[in-house]
Protein backbone atom coordinates (compact mmCIF):
# COMPACT_ATOMS: atom_id res chain seq x y z
CA UNK A 1 0.00 0.00 0.00
CA UNK A 2 0.89 3.43 -0.68
CA UNK A 3 0.08 6.24 1.58
CA UNK A 4 -0.02 9.99 1.81
CA UNK A 5 -0.60 12.17 4.44
CA UNK A 6 -1.80 9.13 6.40
CA UNK A 7 -4.54 8.06 3.70
CA UNK A 8 -4.35 4.92 1.60
CA UNK A 9 -3.46 6.00 -2.08
CA UNK A 10 -2.19 3.29 -3.69
CA UNK A 11 -1.91 -0.98 -3.42
CA UNK A 12 -1.08 -3.99 -5.48
CA UNK A 13 -2.76 -7.19 -5.03
CA UNK A 14 -2.39 -10.42 -6.46
CA UNK A 15 -4.07 -11.55 -9.50
CA UNK A 16 -6.64 -14.43 -8.09
CA UNK A 17 -6.78 -16.11 -11.28
CA UNK A 18 -3.57 -17.02 -13.18
CA UNK A 19 -5.27 -17.18 -16.31
CA UNK A 20 -6.02 -13.85 -16.54
CA UNK A 21 -3.86 -11.20 -17.86
CA UNK A 22 -2.29 -8.56 -15.51
CA UNK A 23 -4.47 -5.27 -15.68
CA UNK A 24 -4.03 -1.60 -13.86
CA UNK A 25 -7.58 -0.73 -11.96
CA UNK A 26 -8.28 2.65 -11.58
CA UNK A 27 -10.07 3.32 -8.11
CA UNK A 28 -12.24 6.49 -7.18
CA UNK A 29 -13.60 7.38 -3.84
CA UNK A 30 -17.64 8.17 -4.17
CA UNK A 31 -19.99 8.74 -1.51
CA UNK A 32 -22.46 6.57 -2.43
CA UNK A 33 -21.56 3.87 -5.05
CA UNK A 34 -25.33 2.98 -5.97
CA UNK A 35 -26.12 6.43 -7.28
CA UNK A 36 -22.42 6.95 -8.86
CA UNK A 37 -23.01 3.13 -11.13
CA UNK A 38 -26.41 4.60 -11.88
CA UNK A 39 -24.77 8.53 -12.86
CA UNK A 40 -22.26 5.94 -15.04
CA UNK A 41 -24.95 4.88 -16.83
CA UNK A 42 -26.66 7.74 -17.69
CA UNK A 43 -23.66 9.18 -18.93
CA UNK A 44 -23.43 6.44 -21.29
CA UNK A 45 -21.21 4.16 -19.39
CA UNK A 46 -22.00 0.65 -18.65
CA UNK A 47 -22.27 -1.21 -15.03
CA UNK A 48 -19.95 -4.54 -15.53
CA UNK A 49 -20.71 -5.14 -11.65
CA UNK A 50 -23.30 -3.38 -9.86
CA UNK A 51 -23.37 -2.81 -6.14
CA UNK A 52 -24.79 -5.61 -4.02
CA UNK A 53 -24.98 -6.24 -0.40
CA UNK A 54 -22.56 -9.37 -0.90
CA UNK A 55 -19.63 -7.48 -2.50
CA UNK A 56 -17.99 -5.63 0.14
CA UNK A 57 -20.91 -4.99 1.22
CA UNK A 58 -22.48 -2.31 -1.18
CA UNK A 59 -18.91 -0.53 -1.14
CA UNK A 60 -18.21 -1.16 -4.65
CA UNK A 61 -18.87 -0.66 -7.91
CA UNK A 62 -17.16 -2.03 -11.75
CA UNK A 63 -17.75 0.60 -14.22
CA UNK A 64 -16.68 0.82 -17.65
CA UNK A 65 -16.71 5.10 -20.00
CA UNK A 66 -18.26 5.19 -22.81
CA UNK A 67 -14.90 4.41 -24.48
CA UNK A 68 -14.57 1.03 -22.82
CA UNK A 69 -12.07 2.19 -19.99
CA UNK A 70 -12.76 -0.30 -16.24
CA UNK A 71 -12.85 2.18 -13.51
CA UNK A 72 -13.86 1.22 -10.00
CA UNK A 73 -16.12 3.10 -7.68
CA UNK A 74 -15.97 2.58 -3.87
CA UNK A 75 -16.66 4.03 -1.06
CA UNK A 76 -13.45 4.33 1.12
CA UNK A 77 -13.87 4.10 5.26
CA UNK A 78 -13.15 7.50 6.99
Amino acid sequence: MAYAGGTRRAGLFENPSSEAEPVWLTFFAVDDPVAAAERVRTLGGRVVLPPSPTLRDNTIAVVTDPAGAILVLQKFPM
